[in-house]
Formats: structure tokens, sequence, C-alpha cells
């Protein structure tokens, strides 16, 4: 891989004679980062986003802010960074960087082409995830009774209505998901995305969220933050059923919280959720 980016880059440089300076700058820029991030998995983040995050910008408004700058990246130099994103996403590293250089293939460096049998194979191997049993007995059963309660939640229309790139990220990531099926590791990837789903899509991805918190998945995102202090036109079209897994959840987190956030948990049980799960 090194090898082939070396030669696409070097014989695009050697003709760079009347190119504009700034064109010149950042394909050695490139040039540079992508040969770090092939040395060492460390530092592939940094290239990946320069290369992808404009995906959701062209998925979203099929336009990106850089497209003149990527134009102005001869065939050679477009075909290298092609070549390294499939080397990143039919890799074995980390999910975040595959997927960032997955819709970076689909949506971002398209010039010669779309592989959307590469992009339908990753997300469909994702899409046979399914949770590990959790060990405790009656944790078990709690993760049983949330997926219950939302097996037939409807999907929501609109993941987002924000205007902001992190929406549109989240609109990307989000699009055509299941939550039974989704990953922790991609719920990881936007964790504010709670706090910008549509009221549709925060009560269908919830159990997704749930699930991670009573099972001990790291995540950094914090939806209990929204159930510690519910908002009634947000939660309305909740059944008894997913108020009922939701006030389990609650249960079994407050032992575990500190003081404040402890009380603001009780203080919600009481007052919404329980009420809320009497049918």
């Amino acid at each position: 891989m090194r090898a082939a980016v070396e030669d696409g880059f070097s014989a695009a440089l050697a003709r760079t004679s009347g190119a504009p300076a700034v064109a010149v700058t950042y394909a050695r820029k490139l040039r540079r980062m992508i040969l770090a991030a092939i040395d060492a998995e460390a530092e592939r983040g940094a290239i990946l986003f320069e290369l992808c995050a404009e995906a959701s910008s062209m998925f979203c408004h099929a336009q990106s802010r850089v497209e003149q700058t990527h134009a102005a990246l001869p065939d050679d130099q477009h075909r290298a960074i092609v070549a390294f994103l499939e080397w990143v996403a039919d890799g074995d590293g980390e999910l975040r960087d595959r997927y960032l250089a997955i819709v970076g293939l689909r949506w971002v460096w398209t010039r010669f082409g779309v592989d959307r049998a590469r992009a339908t194979a990753f997300f469909e191997q994702l899409a046979t995830y399914r949770r590990p049993p959790i060990a405790v007995p009656a944790i078990e059963q709690l993760a049983r009774q949330i997926e219950a309660a939302f097996a037939d939640t409807p999907a929501p229309l609109m993941i987002t209505e924000a205007a902001s790139d992190q929406a549109r990220d989240v609109a990307l990531l989000f699009h055509d998901q299941r939550w039974a099926s989704l990953h922790p590791a991609l719920l990881d990837l936007e964790p504010a995305a709670p706090s910008v789903f549509t009221d549709d899509a925060f009560r269908y991805f919830l159990p997704a969220y749930l699930l991670c918190l009573i099972g001990d998945v790291p995540l950094d995102a914090d939806p209990l933050a929204h159930l510690m202090a519910p908002v009634d036109e947000r939660f309305a079209d909740f059944t008894p059923a997913e108020c009922a897994a939701i006030a389990g959840v609650l249960q079994v987190r407050a032992p575990h919280s500190a003081p404040a956030r402890r009380d603001a948990i009780v203080g919600a049980l009481d007052a919404y959720w329980r009420p809320r799960a009497q049918p």
C-alpha cells in the first residue's frame, strides 16, 4: 500500500509545473498524512477526517465545501487516495476508521465511480450484530423487556431536522440503520446524536442506547440526561411498555450514579416514568 501511494503522489507531483502552489502544498500534506497512517494506526483518524469529513454534506445536499480542492488533484493522486481508503475499509482496524473510509468512498472520492458492492457488504456485515447475553439474570431479563417493548416501534421518517455539520453526520450514520442490529461502536461515533434526533428517531434508537447502559458497554453518549428531565411533548408517543422498560433502566442505573444525578433519576421515575408505565 505504501508503494502505491508513493507512486501515485510522486508521479503527479512530478508534473506540477505551473500548478497553483496551494494545490501542490495540499497534495504534499495528504501524501505525508496518508503515509503516516499506513505506518501507524493511531495516525489514521486525522487523515480519514481530512479525506472523508464532507461525506455527510454530499449525502444530505449533494455538495461539498472542498469539491474544488479535490477536483484540483490529478487522477494519479485521486487513485492513490481511493486505494488507501479501500485498504482501510477492507482491513481489520477500528470500526470507526473503516466506517469513515466507506462513506468517503461512497460519497466523496467518486471520480472513477462508486463501488456500491463494497459499501453494501460493509453494512450488511454490521447488520448481523447481536448483543451478547448478560451474565446477571435480572439484567438479562430487563434487556429482553427492552427488546420486546420496542420491537414494533416504527422507524423514523427523518433522523434529524437540525442543519448543523454534526446533524448531517448523524443523518448519514443512522440512515437505514435498525436499532436491534446497531453496533455499539457506531453509536459512539456521534455521541451527540440523541440531542439532534427528531422525536421519532430518539424513540426508535433509544433501546440501542438502553441496552448498552445496562450491559456496561462504554458510551460517550448520555441518553439518560434526556430521560431525567422528560419533556412530555417528546415522549408523548411512547407506549406504556416502552415507558416501563425505561423505568427499569433508570431504576438499575440510579444506585450507580452520583448523588445529584441519582436524585434526578429518582425524581423522573416518580414523577413521570412510573406513572406513564401504567396501561
